[in-house]
């Protein structure tokens, strides 16, 4: 469980691809990040909130939202991305050839398209119907 008042930072590469997360308990400030940054030479060092999702933060011991708190938008994932222009952390498309998903720009969170919905949907009711189908062909 990740402890609420630790610091956790992000190491991003040139390509905005997260390479790790760390947690330092000692760092105070945001200046932290310049000086993690020069010590990194090359990557880039971000701090992130492990309770901030879709913007908003949510307090961990009461699961109560604040979106006054939240941080870069999402937690950093390692294999995630880093998106300098909008200062956040998001994670890669995981749309595939069997289903599509868009980025909700608000969030920055992946959601299923409409059209991945409903192929699901029309999935699932003809495997019911099939199940349902045998099972009356075993019970007549």
């Amino acid at each position: 469980m990740p402890e609420k008042d630790s610091y956790y930072y992000a190491v991003i590469d040139s390509k905005g691809n997260v390479e790790n997360t760390f947690l330092d308990e000692k760092c105070a400030s945001w200046v932290d990040e310049e000086r993690l940054h020069s010590y990194r030479m090359d990557k880039l060092v971000k701090r992130y909130c492990p309770f901030t999702v879709g913007n908003i933060y949510y307090d961990p011991e009461t699961g109560e939202p604040d979106p006054t708190k939240a941080l870069r938008y999402n937690p950093a994932i390692i294999g995630g991305l880093y998106d300098g222009e909008r200062d956040a952390f998001l994670s890669k498309d995981p749309s595939n050839a069997q289903l599509s998903y868009q980025l909700n720009e608000e969030t920055l969170i992946w959601e299923i398209t409409s059209e991945s919905q409903a192929n699901l949907d029309l999935a699932r009711a003809r495997t019911e119907a099939e199940i349902e189908r045998r099972k009356q062909e075993e019970n007549p």
